[in-house]
C-alpha cells in the first residue's frame, strides 16, 4: 500500500470517526443535533477520494465491465476489500432510522406510541440489518 493510499484511509477514518462521536454525543448526552446533511457530503467526499486512490492503485471496486463481475440479471458485483465499506454504511444508516425514531416528537403525540414515519423507519433498519447478515454469512 502506497502513502497516498495510507494518507486517504486515515482521512476517510477521520472524517468516519468524527461523526460517530457527534452522532452519539447528540444521541446520549443531548447535544445539538449534528447536520447530518454537511456530514453526509463530508463523508461521501472522504469517501470518493479514498475509492479513487484504490482505483488508481488496483482498478474499479464497483465493476460493471467485467463478465465476472456481473451476474446474469445485470447487478454489479463489489470486490471483497469494499465489503466493509458496505456494511459500515448499513451499520451507520440503521442507526440513525434508529435514533430518529427514538427521538421523534410526533412519536410521543400518538397514542401508539408510534407515528407512521418512525414505523417505517424501524422496519428500513430491520431491513439494512437482514441485508448486513446476508453479506457476512453468504448462503
Amino acid at each position: 500500500m502506497n502513502s497516498e493510499l495510507s494518507a486517504r484511509i486515515a482521512a476517510a477514518t477521520a472524517q468516519l470517526t468524527s461523526f460517530r462521536r457527534g452522532d452519539a454525543a447528540f444521541i446520549h448526552d443531548q447535544s445539538p443535533m449534528p447536520n447530518y446533511g454537511s456530514w453526509s457530503l463530508v463523508l461521501a467526499e472522504a469517501l470518493s477520494n479514498l475509492l479513487s486512490q484504490l482505483d488508481a492503485e488496483t482498478g474499479p471496486h464497483l465493476r460493471t465491465d467485467s463478465s465476472e463481475a456481473v451476474s446474469p440479471d445485470g447487478s454489479a458485483a463489489l470486490r471483497p476489500a469494499d465489503l466493509g465499506l458496505v456494511l459500515d454504511a448499513l451499520d451507520v444508516a440503521a442507526d440513525y432510522k434508529r435514533d430518529r425514531a427514538a427521538t421523534c416528537p410526533d412519536c410521543d403525540a400518538s397514542p401508539a406510541d408510534l407515528c407512521g414515519t418512525c414505523e417505517w423507519r424501524l422496519q428500513q433498519a430491520d431491513e439494512y440489518d437482514a441485508l448486513a447478515e446476508k453479506i457476512r454469512r453468504p448462503q
